[in-house]
């Protein structure tokens, strides 16, 4: 009666909460709390943490009440523009100007670890692209792409960054 809870385990989400509702709008992802009162926010449970961006209204982010025991923090209050990776920083910054623009279908990147490109595009599809060596994971890149052609992804890569390109026998890409 008194609030609207849901659980976000994992992959990427964003919701829009109405003005007006008295009872609070809570997304909890691995052990960080989101509440919200009339908002548009995204919440992403990737490997380097959970990450919260926001766009517009208020958020308040916190480690979850069976959480506090074990990592107490204080709550960090978002403001339109800002974005925390509860992992990594505990102190907002400045959202990326691509960030917001994943609900279109396409992934944008600017100066990006194509380590870090590449684990965005393979959670979209069940063709995964694989580095072979760590090395290749730090290369930079700008551009924007269809996560749901791996193929293509992988073909401009390979392209750009004069990689080889070859597939095993499960249909995994490798870029070496």
């Amino acid at each position: 009666d008194n609030e609207r809870r849901l659980r976000l385990d994992s992959g990427r989400a964003r919701f829009r909460v109405a003005h007006g509702d008295p009872r609070a709008f809570l997304v909890e992802a691995d052990s960080t709390e989101v509440i919200a009162h009339g908002t548009v926010f995204d919440v992403d449970v990737a490997g380097s943490g959970v990450a919260v961006s926001l766009l517009e209204g208020s958020v308040e982010v916190r480690p979850q009440a069976a959480a506090v025991a074990s990592r107490p923090s204080a709550s960090t209050i978002l403001k339109p523009g800002q974005q925390l990776v509860v992992a990594q920083d505990h102190v907002p910054q400045p959202l990326k100007a691509e960030e917001p623009r994943w609900t279109s279908g396409m992934l944008s990147f600017e100066d990006t670890e194509l380590g870090t490109v590449v684990a965005s595009a393979n959670r979209y599809s069940e063709v995964k692209i694989l580095l072979a060596d760590p090395a290749i994971g730090r290369l930079r890149f700008s551009g924007t792409f269809d996560p749901r052609e791996p193929d293509a992804f992988a073909q401009s890569l390979a392209s750009l960054f004069h990689l080889r390109l070859d597939r095993d026998a499960d249909g995994m890409i490798h870029l070496q």
